[in-house]
């Protein structure tokens, strides 16, 4: 199992001991630690470190039947879905049908999880940006499966 997380100062992060012991008992592979207000170190994002890991991360999800797992504000949530997406897109060599049409079977087969939180600042924006992605999976979603329906005749 790959754990990818972030905050923004290593004094923030969260169960330190417990993933140093899962860590060390090998339930966690890796740990990747991404921190955005560090001082004297690069602003890092997840979605950053998935990039430069997208090799072993589409690895797991294309051929090992990895489950990926979000939790964050729904900005966050959002990037790191569509850095995943273009990821898998990439290395599964599929086209723009193709690749939504995974990203929904992940979700379907409860290999996609998302804990979503903090729709509190600039809420007015991050609305509009999180309804207009849904409403295009799902306008992507329902062309997808009218275009798998079989044409009915009349009789």
């Amino acid at each position: 199992m790959t754990l990818f997380f972030g905050c923004q100062t290593k004094e923030m992060i969260l169960y330190r001991s417990e993933l140093e012991i899962l860590k060390a008992d090998g339930t966690l592979k890796d740990i990747f630690l991404a921190l955005s207000r560090e001082p004297n170190i690069k602003k890092t994002y997840v979605q950053d470190l998935i990039i430069r890991e997208g090799d072993n991360i589409a690895k797991q999800i294309l051929e090992e039947n990895g489950h990926v797992y979000v939790c964050g504000d729904c900005t966050m949530a959002e990037d790191v879905y569509q850095t995943l997406k273009r990821i898998v897109q990439e290395k599964g060599k599929m086209n723009d049908t193709e690749i939504e049409s995974y990203m929904f079977s992940l979700r379907d087969d409860n290999r996609y999880h998302e804990d979503i939180f903090g729709i509190t600042h600039r809420t007015s924006e991050v609305v509009d940006n999180v309804r207009k992605t849904a409403l295009f999976r799902i306008e992507s979603n329902y062309a997808l499966s009218q275009s798998n329906v079989p044409s009915t005749v009349a009789s």
